[in-house]
Protein backbone atom coordinates (compact mmCIF):
# COMPACT_ATOMS: atom_id res chain seq x y z
CA UNK A 1 0.00 0.00 0.00
CA UNK A 2 2.21 2.24 0.95
CA UNK A 3 5.76 1.04 0.05
CA UNK A 4 8.88 -0.84 2.35
CA UNK A 5 10.09 0.94 4.98
CA UNK A 6 12.31 -0.51 8.16
CA UNK A 7 11.32 -1.70 11.47
CA UNK A 8 13.10 -0.61 14.32
CA UNK A 9 15.56 -3.19 15.79
CA UNK A 10 14.71 -6.00 17.94
CA UNK A 11 14.98 -5.83 21.54
CA UNK A 12 17.54 -8.01 23.06
CA UNK A 13 17.44 -10.36 26.21
CA UNK A 14 18.69 -9.78 29.19
CA UNK A 15 19.05 -6.27 28.92
CA UNK A 16 22.16 -4.12 28.32
CA UNK A 17 23.91 -4.37 31.77
CA UNK A 18 21.20 -6.59 33.70
CA UNK A 19 21.97 -10.37 34.46
CA UNK A 20 20.43 -13.48 35.60
CA UNK A 21 20.23 -14.05 39.06
CA UNK A 22 19.94 -10.31 39.85
CA UNK A 23 18.66 -9.79 43.61
CA UNK A 24 15.80 -7.19 44.34
CA UNK A 25 14.93 -5.78 47.68
CA UNK A 26 11.20 -6.80 47.29
CA UNK A 27 10.33 -4.11 50.18
CA UNK A 28 11.82 -0.81 47.86
CA UNK A 29 9.09 -2.32 44.92
CA UNK A 30 5.39 -1.96 44.62
CA UNK A 31 3.93 -5.26 44.72
CA UNK A 32 1.87 -6.09 41.71
CA UNK A 33 -1.64 -7.67 41.99
CA UNK A 34 -0.69 -11.37 40.90
CA UNK A 35 1.18 -13.50 42.93
CA UNK A 36 4.43 -14.83 41.26
CA UNK A 37 4.20 -13.11 38.48
CA UNK A 38 7.37 -10.81 38.42
CA UNK A 39 9.34 -14.46 38.51
CA UNK A 40 7.10 -15.92 36.12
CA UNK A 41 8.14 -13.44 33.73
CA UNK A 42 11.84 -13.16 34.54
CA UNK A 43 12.02 -17.21 33.16
CA UNK A 44 10.68 -16.54 29.83
CA UNK A 45 12.59 -13.17 29.65
CA UNK A 46 15.87 -14.87 27.71
CA UNK A 47 16.41 -15.49 24.21
CA UNK A 48 17.24 -19.21 25.00
CA UNK A 49 14.47 -20.12 26.34
CA UNK A 50 12.03 -18.51 24.64
CA UNK A 51 14.26 -19.99 21.45
CA UNK A 52 13.69 -23.17 23.00
CA UNK A 53 10.19 -22.81 23.95
CA UNK A 54 9.77 -22.35 20.21
CA UNK A 55 11.90 -25.01 19.12
CA UNK A 56 10.11 -27.63 20.73
CA UNK A 57 6.42 -26.42 20.15
CA UNK A 58 7.63 -27.22 16.70
CA UNK A 59 7.87 -30.74 17.27
CA UNK A 60 9.38 -32.13 20.57
CA UNK A 61 13.26 -32.65 20.47
CA UNK A 62 15.60 -34.42 22.59
CA UNK A 63 18.27 -32.32 24.68
CA UNK A 64 21.16 -32.75 22.29
CA UNK A 65 18.80 -31.94 19.65
CA UNK A 66 17.66 -28.94 21.39
CA UNK A 67 21.45 -28.10 21.88
CA UNK A 68 22.44 -28.54 18.34
CA UNK A 69 18.87 -26.60 16.67
CA UNK A 70 20.25 -23.37 19.31
CA UNK A 71 24.26 -24.01 19.09
CA UNK A 72 23.85 -23.89 22.78
CA UNK A 73 26.41 -26.17 25.39
CA UNK A 74 25.15 -28.86 27.09
CA UNK A 75 25.29 -27.40 30.71
CA UNK A 76 23.27 -24.46 29.16
CA UNK A 77 20.52 -26.31 27.68
CA UNK A 78 20.58 -28.52 30.95
CA UNK A 79 20.01 -24.92 32.63
CA UNK A 80 17.33 -23.75 30.74
CA UNK A 81 15.72 -27.06 30.13
CA UNK A 82 15.45 -27.13 34.37
CA UNK A 83 13.98 -24.10 34.52
CA UNK A 84 10.89 -23.60 32.04
CA UNK A 85 10.80 -27.33 33.44
CA UNK A 86 10.24 -25.92 36.95
CA UNK A 87 7.84 -23.23 35.60
CA UNK A 88 5.58 -25.59 34.09
CA UNK A 89 6.12 -24.42 30.47
CA UNK A 90 7.92 -27.81 29.24
CA UNK A 91 7.58 -31.67 30.07
CA UNK A 92 9.55 -34.29 29.19
CA UNK A 93 8.04 -37.41 27.88
CA UNK A 94 9.04 -41.46 28.71
CA UNK A 95 11.06 -41.30 25.60
CA UNK A 96 13.47 -38.09 26.65
CA UNK A 97 11.56 -35.58 24.30
CA UNK A 98 11.10 -32.22 25.19
CA UNK A 99 7.69 -30.57 24.50
CA UNK A 100 5.61 -27.64 24.96
CA UNK A 101 3.18 -27.84 28.29
CA UNK A 102 -0.77 -26.60 27.70
CA UNK A 103 0.28 -23.05 29.82
CA UNK A 104 3.50 -22.97 27.12
CA UNK A 105 0.78 -23.23 24.11
CA UNK A 106 -1.24 -20.24 25.74
CA UNK A 107 1.47 -18.06 26.95
CA UNK A 108 2.58 -18.45 22.73
CA UNK A 109 -0.95 -16.47 22.05
CA UNK A 110 -0.18 -13.57 23.79
CA UNK A 111 3.34 -13.31 23.15
CA UNK A 112 2.81 -11.35 20.02
CA UNK A 113 1.35 -8.49 22.17
CA UNK A 114 4.73 -8.45 23.70
CA UNK A 115 6.63 -8.26 20.19
CA UNK A 116 4.57 -5.67 19.06
CA UNK A 117 5.26 -3.24 22.21
CA UNK A 118 8.82 -4.25 21.29
CA UNK A 119 9.03 -4.04 17.92
CA UNK A 120 7.41 -0.69 18.01
CA UNK A 121 8.47 0.89 21.73
CA UNK A 122 10.14 4.06 20.05
CA UNK A 123 6.90 4.88 18.37
CA UNK A 124 4.85 3.84 21.45
CA UNK A 125 6.67 5.97 23.75
CA UNK A 126 5.46 9.09 21.71
CA UNK A 127 2.02 8.38 20.53
CA UNK A 128 -1.29 7.42 22.75
CA UNK A 129 -3.20 4.42 21.67
CA UNK A 130 -6.95 5.43 20.80
CA UNK A 131 -9.93 4.75 23.10
CA UNK A 132 -10.62 1.32 22.13
CA UNK A 133 -12.56 -1.49 23.17
CA UNK A 134 -10.03 -3.79 25.24
CA UNK A 135 -10.49 -6.52 22.99
CA UNK A 136 -8.82 -4.74 20.25
CA UNK A 137 -6.14 -3.34 22.93
CA UNK A 138 -5.33 -7.68 23.19
CA UNK A 139 -4.84 -8.02 19.90
CA UNK A 140 -2.52 -5.69 19.57
CA UNK A 141 0.08 -8.47 18.99
CA UNK A 142 -1.96 -9.10 15.06
CA UNK A 143 0.25 -5.85 13.81
CA UNK A 144 3.16 -6.81 14.82
CA UNK A 145 4.02 -6.88 10.88
CA UNK A 146 3.09 -3.41 10.74
CA UNK A 147 5.96 -0.97 9.13
CA UNK A 148 6.71 2.21 9.89
CA UNK A 149 6.66 5.69 7.71
CA UNK A 150 8.14 8.69 8.77
CA UNK A 151 7.91 12.16 7.24
CA UNK A 152 4.65 14.17 6.68
CA UNK A 153 5.59 14.58 2.88
CA UNK A 154 6.27 10.52 2.49
CA UNK A 155 2.69 9.80 4.28
CA UNK A 156 0.33 12.07 2.79
CA UNK A 157 2.30 11.10 -0.72
CA UNK A 158 1.91 7.55 0.02
CA UNK A 159 -1.95 8.22 0.99
CA UNK A 160 -2.62 10.15 -2.39
CA UNK A 161 -0.67 7.47 -4.45
CA UNK A 162 -2.75 4.46 -2.57
CA UNK A 163 -6.27 6.38 -2.98
CA UNK A 164 -6.28 6.81 -6.46
CA UNK A 165 -5.29 2.93 -6.51
CA UNK A 166 -8.50 1.85 -4.96
CA UNK A 167 -10.66 -0.24 -6.63
CA UNK A 168 -12.84 -1.42 -4.40
CA UNK A 169 -12.80 -0.25 -0.47
CA UNK A 170 -11.79 3.29 0.48
CA UNK A 171 -12.76 3.67 4.74
CA UNK A 172 -11.11 6.33 6.62
CA UNK A 173 -11.13 7.58 9.98
CA UNK A 174 -9.57 11.25 10.30
CA UNK A 175 -9.58 14.85 12.65
CA UNK A 176 -9.16 16.41 9.11
CA UNK A 177 -10.65 17.76 6.30
CA UNK A 178 -8.92 15.36 3.66
CA UNK A 179 -9.31 18.17 1.14
CA UNK A 180 -6.74 16.19 -1.84
CA UNK A 181 -8.86 13.28 -1.22
CA UNK A 182 -12.67 14.66 -1.45
CA UNK A 183 -12.06 14.59 -5.38
CA UNK A 184 -10.87 10.60 -5.37
CA UNK A 185 -13.45 9.51 -2.98
CA UNK A 186 -16.28 10.97 -5.03
CA UNK A 187 -14.37 9.40 -7.97
CA UNK A 188 -14.38 6.09 -7.19
CA UNK A 189 -17.55 6.08 -5.10
CA UNK A 190 -18.97 6.90 -8.52
CA UNK A 191 -17.90 3.46 -9.77
CA UNK A 192 -19.33 1.42 -7.13
CA UNK A 193 -16.26 1.73 -4.36
CA UNK A 194 -17.51 1.15 -0.90
CA UNK A 195 -16.70 4.57 0.87
CA UNK A 196 -17.08 5.35 4.14
CA UNK A 197 -15.66 8.31 5.75
CA UNK A 198 -16.10 8.96 9.67
CA UNK A 199 -14.90 13.19 10.96
CA UNK A 200 -15.71 14.75 14.48
CA UNK A 201 -18.66 16.57 14.64
CA UNK A 202 -17.21 19.94 15.55
CA UNK A 203 -15.14 19.97 12.37
CA UNK A 204 -18.50 19.06 9.85
CA UNK A 205 -20.61 21.57 12.15
CA UNK A 206 -17.47 24.14 11.91
CA UNK A 207 -17.88 23.73 7.78
CA UNK A 208 -21.39 24.43 7.31
CA UNK A 209 -21.00 27.77 9.71
CA UNK A 210 -18.41 29.14 7.96
CA UNK A 211 -20.42 28.22 4.51
CA UNK A 212 -17.64 25.79 3.07
CA UNK A 213 -19.92 23.09 2.59
CA UNK A 214 -18.44 20.20 0.51
CA UNK A 215 -20.45 17.91 -1.86
CA UNK A 216 -20.12 14.39 -0.76
CA UNK A 217 -21.81 11.63 -2.38
CA UNK A 218 -20.49 8.85 -0.37
CA UNK A 219 -21.29 7.78 3.41
CA UNK A 220 -20.49 9.86 6.14
CA UNK A 221 -20.48 9.72 9.93
CA UNK A 222 -19.64 11.82 12.98
CA UNK A 223 -18.07 11.24 16.26
CA UNK A 224 -17.76 13.50 19.66
CA UNK A 225 -14.02 13.76 18.63
CA UNK A 226 -11.46 11.76 16.37
CA UNK A 227 -7.91 11.74 17.28
CA UNK A 228 -6.31 8.79 15.10
CA UNK A 229 -6.17 8.51 11.68
CA UNK A 230 -7.02 5.22 10.05
CA UNK A 231 -7.37 4.31 6.13
CA UNK A 232 -8.68 0.79 5.08
CA UNK A 233 -7.75 0.69 1.76
CA UNK A 234 -8.57 -2.98 -0.58
CA UNK A 235 -6.10 -4.85 1.10
CA UNK A 236 -3.99 -2.51 3.09
CA UNK A 237 -4.40 -0.39 5.96
CA UNK A 238 -2.94 2.51 7.54
CA UNK A 239 -2.37 4.29 11.19
CA UNK A 240 -1.32 7.29 12.76
CA UNK A 241 -1.44 8.36 16.37
CA UNK A 242 -2.09 11.08 18.20
CA UNK A 243 1.24 12.63 20.01
CA UNK A 244 1.64 14.34 22.95
CA UNK A 245 -0.19 17.45 21.67
CA UNK A 246 -3.41 15.44 21.98
CA UNK A 247 -3.60 15.79 17.57
CA UNK A 248 -3.18 13.11 15.07
CA UNK A 249 0.47 12.69 13.95
CA UNK A 250 0.62 12.56 10.16
CA UNK A 251 4.45 12.51 10.13
CA UNK A 252 4.62 8.89 11.48
CA UNK A 253 2.15 6.19 10.08
CA UNK A 254 1.67 2.22 10.91
CA UNK A 255 1.78 0.99 7.68
CA UNK A 256 -0.26 -2.77 7.56
CA UNK A 257 -0.06 -5.07 4.63
CA UNK A 258 -0.50 -8.67 6.24
CA UNK A 259 -3.61 -10.32 6.12
CA UNK A 260 -3.99 -10.52 10.36
CA UNK A 261 -2.75 -6.83 10.31
CA UNK A 262 -5.85 -5.81 8.44
CA UNK A 263 -8.47 -7.45 10.16
CA UNK A 264 -7.23 -6.09 12.96
CA UNK A 265 -7.40 -1.72 11.03
CA UNK A 266 -10.77 -3.49 9.47
CA UNK A 267 -12.37 -4.45 12.48
CA UNK A 268 -11.31 -1.15 14.16
CA UNK A 269 -12.97 1.05 11.66
CA UNK A 270 -16.23 -0.61 11.69
CA UNK A 271 -16.46 -0.60 15.96
CA UNK A 272 -16.10 3.14 15.34
CA UNK A 273 -18.59 2.57 12.45
CA UNK A 274 -21.52 1.09 14.27
CA UNK A 275 -20.87 4.08 17.37
CA UNK A 276 -20.62 6.83 14.74
CA UNK A 277 -24.23 8.84 13.68
CA UNK A 278 -25.03 8.99 10.67
CA UNK A 279 -24.07 12.72 8.85
CA UNK A 280 -26.70 14.53 6.57
CA UNK A 281 -26.54 16.79 4.35
CA UNK A 282 -28.94 18.68 6.17
CA UNK A 283 -26.95 19.23 8.80
CA UNK A 284 -28.67 16.34 11.16
CA UNK A 285 -27.57 13.32 12.19
CA UNK A 286 -28.74 10.30 13.20
CA UNK A 287 -27.63 8.46 16.46
CA UNK A 288 -25.98 5.14 16.22
CA UNK A 289 -27.62 1.68 15.54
Amino acid sequence: MFGAVAKWPPLKYPLPGSREGISINRNSVSRVSVEGLPEFLFEIASDERLGILATVSARPMKHAEIARALSMTGSETTRHLRRLTTTGLIEKSPEGEYGPTQLAETLRTGLPFFEFLVAHRRFLQHHRLPVLDRAFVERLGELTQASLVHGTYQVVALQESSLRAVKRRIWVLTEQRFEQALPIFREKMAVGADIRVIRPRASITEERRTGRIVHRNFPLRVLPNVDTFLAVLDEQAGLCLAGPDGRTDMGTMLLVTDPEGYRWAEDVFLWYWDRAEVWHATGTADPPG
